[in-house]
């Protein structure tokens, strides 16, 4: 009798549930068996499936028509991707890739990208050099506690960054594992060194340092001074300081985690913080916004003597209990929530007095032709309406995104119709159709500070995309009839697929993994050189260079840029590792990660800890657990800062900023974040004004 082998098994369940659990190392090893297994674990389907799941990545980030190999190429970058940060250095935003060796600094800022390596100046891998920051800070010594080489006690491998959001003064990093980690400075409107402990919302942290939350983080959302985050169980927790957190119970937003829309109340499905506010999107499209800072706000939290906790507490090499960064937590009452009135039906454009002069830019190929009179923007809806069901059309009027600002919001139907409303305490809601920002393609939504921006994609069938960008002027009943986008030639038709906002200056990425900045450039936040390079209106691509340009990047092939970031004066991207370069030694001289060429020719690199994510060592991996020191056990995480500074790893969202880091197969909630939602600005109160940023 025949024994059947593993070739007999149908390719359906190889690749649904044989391959999923595989680490990559025994992947590798399979394909090399025969043409067979080979054709199976080179399917483009499971590594698409793989990366969105071991990495909670958003395809909409890549090209609409990648290649076959395309996917496996996307995962063993996002093994080792390099990251890059430039800007403003104040209150420690950069996590000190500005001192690193060759970094162009120039008092507190970097003009061009600094890239944040895996080893400090001493050759150590990030695990090995990352310190807790705070606990120097607070002591005002110089060293911190040695760890070991970035694995727990059972040996496993340690989780990587998957989602970065920016702050009004800081950084929010949420890793695959769930934990939240943070740098740079909550509330940055006085500036403090020497905060006793991160209960006060001035701490400063320089370098990132773990929030040890009494939950599973699957999104999070950056406000300017507040932090949100949604857990695995949909519950929203809610940070005005970094060592205390509540948990919001109001009904509306204590869901049970389901992926329906028939539940009530509905799952939260996206995140999105402004200036004062904070905002939830449901997944029937109902909208709800508090106000943090309120007194009503400050009036429901759980009391300070009664708050649960702490933990994050650990024991110190003299037997002493250190709590500098523990977490205490609580509640937030449930009458603080305000639920916004329904969107209306979209207003007819009044044509009668069209004239030429209504709005520049319609999107053709190659070319920005305009401007563009209100029958035609009129008749693309009516062309819309025309070609779908009743059904569709009820469908359409759902609202799929929301992106917050300075008092206020706007709201994006599925239809392409595109909203917004004051946002302030004590003030009527008022919706106003934007409709110059609105259209039938229309697929995100980005707002920061007085910036907002809607973007239609390229597809698979086409890969036209349009940019409608504009500072909001000061609010008015009707502003939103008239106001006009910039016109920007050199991004329309472009495949623009993500768009990120700084304070005043901007970021696009395209299809082609092309970065390009414009906007003020004092602070170096556009990355273009030059001292800072001052202004640009005309979007400018940006140039990425690895230090010493011997990095084993192939002759021909350019830096593929897949995610952007940017903050008030700061900006950042990740740029899809090489298989083939060459990875750093450890202090063992043990490379991180190991490369395995199969006989058919399937190329993976793998981290050697047989994790079956495969990404043990990826860039921005954090140590966890315990480590023990002369008799005392401290939290991974804290090590001796190396001499000339420590450069640190990448904490940048892998995805979509533009479309608000959806993570929806990462835990029960089916949420997402909202990505550029949140603002920054100038601040004049305080003891000690921060005059740049």
């Amino acid at each position: 009798m025949v024994q059947p082998t593993l070739t007999d098994v149908p390719s359906e369940v190889v690749l649904e549930y044989l391959l999923p659990v595989l680490p990559v190392k025994d992947i590798a090893a399979l394909s090399g068996v025969n043409r067979h297994l080979h054709a199976l674990t080179s399917d483009p389907t499971f590594w698409r499936l793989k990366t969105t799941s071991d990495f909670s990545f958003s395809p909409s980030s890549l090209p609409p028509s990648p290649s076959s190999s395309w996917w496996t190429r996307v995962y063993l970058g996002l093994l080792h991707p390099r990251a890059f940060v430039w800007g403003s250095s104040d209150h420690g935003r950069l996590g000190g890739a500005e001192l690193g060796r060759g970094v162009r600094r120039f008092g507190r800022f970097v003009d061009s990208p600094a890239e944040m390596m895996i080893g400090g100046s001493d050759g150590r891998t990030f695990p090995e050099t990352l310190r807790d920051s705070l606990r120097t800070v607070v002591s005002g010594g110089g060293g911190g506690a040695m760890v070991g080489s970035g694995r727990d006690d059972e040996g496993k491998g340690t989780a990587g960054v998957v989602e970065l959001q920016a702050g009004g003064w800081s950084f929010t990093a949420r890793c695959s594992d769930g934990s939240v980690w943070v740098w740079g400075q909550l509330d940055g409107t006085i500036i403090r060194f020497r905060a006793p402990s991160w209960e006060d919302k001035n701490c400063q942290c320089p370098e990132p340092t773990k929030i040890p939350l009494p939950c599973r983080a699957e999104a999070i959302s950056a406000g300017r001074r507040h932090l949100l985050v949604l857990d695995a169980d949909n519950l929203i927790w809610e940070l005005t300081a970094w060592g205390k957190a509540y948990h919001h119970t109001a009904p509306a937003l204590t869901a049970p985690s389901s992926h329906g829309t028939t539940r009530n109340p509905p799952h939260i499905a996206q995140l999105s913080t402004g200036w004062d506010h904070s905002a939830a999107l449901a997944s029937d499209g109902s909208i709800h916004v508090w106000f943090p800072f309120s007194q009503a706000y400050e009036a429901g939290l759980t009391p300070d003597d009664r708050l649960n906790g702490p933990i994050g507490v650990f024991t110190d090499s003299d037997g002493d209990e250190d709590s500098s960064r523990a977490l205490r937590w609580g509640t937030v009452g449930n009458d603080v929530v305000v639920t916004l009135p329904e969107i209306p039906e979209r207003p007819v454009l009044d044509t009668h007095d069209d004239d030429w002069t209504d709005l520049g830019g319609e999107v053709v190929t190659g070319a920005v032709k305009g401007p563009k009179m209100r029958k035609e923007l009129e008749d693309e809806w009516k062309d819309y309406e025309s070609t779908r069901t009743a059904k569709d059309l009820a469908e359409g009027q759902k609202v799929v995104r929301i992106a917050g600002g300075l008092e206020f919001l706007i709201a994006l139907r599925k239809n392409g119709e595109v909203w917004h409303t004051r946002v302030k305490e004590r003030h009527p809601i008022t919706w106003q159709f934007l409709p110059y920002f609105s259209s039938p393609n229309i697929t995100h939504i980005t707002a920061q500070f007085e910036s907002i921006t809607t973007y239609a994609t390229p597809t698979a069938h086409s890969s036209a995309s349009a940019v409608y960008h504009s500072r909001l002027p000061h609010f008015s009943e009707s502003f939103g009839e008239t106001l006009q986008p910039d016109l920007l030639p050199a991004l329309q038709d472009k495949g623009v697929i993500q768009v990120a906002l700084g304070d005043y200056h901007y970021a696009a990425l395209t299809s082609r993994g092309e970065m390009y900045t414009w906007g003020q450039g004092g602070s170096g936040q556009l990355g273009l050189g030059g001292f800072g390079g001052g202004r640009k209106d005309e979007p400018t691509r940006v140039v990425f260079k690895s230090e010493g340009d011997d990095d084993g990047q192939r002759e021909g092939e350019e830096d593929f840029v897949f995610a952007i970031t940017a903050g008030g004066w700061h900006t950042g991207a990740l740029i899809l590792g090489d298989p083939k370069r060459k990875r750093p030694k450890t202090t063992t001289g043990r490379t991180a990660s190991t490369t395995t060429t199969t006989s058919t020719g399937l190329n993976l690199s793998y981290a050697d800890t047989g994790n079956s994510g495969g990404h043990s060592f990826m860039p921005g991996a954090f140590p966890s657990g315990t480590t023990e020191r002369r008799g005392g056990t401290i939290p991974a995480g804290s090590v001796t800062l190396p001499r000339g500074g420590i450069r640190t790893m990448p904490f940048f969202r892998v995805g979509f900023a533009g479309r608000g880091a959806a993570v929806s197969g990462r835990g029960r909630g089916g949420a997402q974040s909202q990505g550029q939602a949140h603002g920054h600005g100038v601040v004049e109160d305080g003891e000690v004004a921060a005059d740049q940023w």
